[in-house]
This record gives C-alpha cells, sequence and structure tokens, in this order.
C-alpha cells in the first residue's frame, strides 16, 4: 500500500512540475508574441505615416552606476570617526571577548 501511495505522489509531483513548466512556457510565449505584435503595429504605423522606423533601444549610461557607488561610499565613515569619547586603548579592550578552548 506504502508503494502505490508514493508512486502515485511522484506521479501528482510529476504533473504539478510539468504544469508549471508549460505555464511558464506559454506566459513567456504570450510575451514575444505581443512584443512582435506591437513592433509591428510600430513598423506598420511608420510605414503608413511615411517616418522612419525607430529603433528600440535602452539608453545606458555607464556613469549613473560608478557615481551612486561612489556617493554610497562617501556616506560610510571609519570607525575610528564613530567611537566618540572612547580612547583606543578602551575601544581595544571593550572589543575582546574571552573564549573557553575545548577539546573535541
Amino acid at each position: 500500500m506504502a508503494d502505490f501511495v508514493m508512486s502515485m505522489v511522484r506521479f501528482l509531483v510529476r504533473v504539478v512540475v510539468l504544469a508549471m513548466g508549460l505555464v511558464f512556457a506559454a506566459s513567456l510565449l504570450l510575451v514575444v508574441v505581443a512584443l512582435a505584435i506591437m513592433w509591428g503595429l510600430s513598423a506598420l504605423w511608420a510605414k503608413l505615416t511615411g517616418q522612419p522606423m525607430t529603433p528600440w533601444v535602452m539608453r545606458v549610461n555607464p556613469r549613473t552606476g560608478w557615481s551612486k557607488a561612489s556617493q554610497a561610499a562617501s556616506r560610510w565613515q571609519p570607525y575610528a570617526k564613530q567611537s566618540k569619547g572612547r580612547s583606543k586603548a578602551d575601544r581595544d579592550l571593550a572589543d575582546v571577548t574571552d573564549v573557553q578552548v575545548k577539546d573535541l
């Protein structure tokens, strides 16, 4: 009886995974078809109005990523500037944790 139940569970899991894969493939196909229809309508509109077909481009400026990273780095301050009123010796002793070593 347990073998029958396990085989049915395996079969149901396979069916569910197959259904999820088919739904994903269908949604991907739907997105591709929608983009193709949009591109076709855009090309048809350009042809009807006599304008040149403008390509779809994604403008990326690499300098924006660098400037965001450098601005984010300038917000962080070193540890020495954060500890106000404590000397270096006090800070070093406060950061020490005593640990008992145990053999396995």
